[in-house]
């Protein structure tokens, strides 16, 4: 798994409107089968909730791999970005 890649998105990518429809999405579909795919300004985020997953990569440099973590701590880093 690649944190710095998750560090990254809450850092550059997870505003108020991404936070908001990554977390409306997570609640509206966990524990359901299929994937939603979100692109932000640099960050390419895919919910596939049937591995229960966040897959999160980078759009301006794919070299970096990409971040794969359970849609969960996902959601949990997303709701912690909007308390500062």
């Amino acid at each position: 798994m690649n944190d710095q890649l998750l560090k990254l998105f809450i850092k550059e990518d997870c505003d108020q409107h991404a936070q908001a429809v990554l977390l409306a999405s997570i609640r509206a579909k966990t524990g359901t089968d299929g994937t939603e795919d979100f692109t932000f300004n640099r960050f390419n985020v895919r919910l596939d909730f049937s591995s229960e997953e966040a897959v999160i990569d980078d759009d301006l440099n794919p070299g970096d791999g990409e971040c794969r973590i359970p849609i969960q701590r996902f959601a949990t880093c997303v709701e912690a970005a909007g308390i500062k």
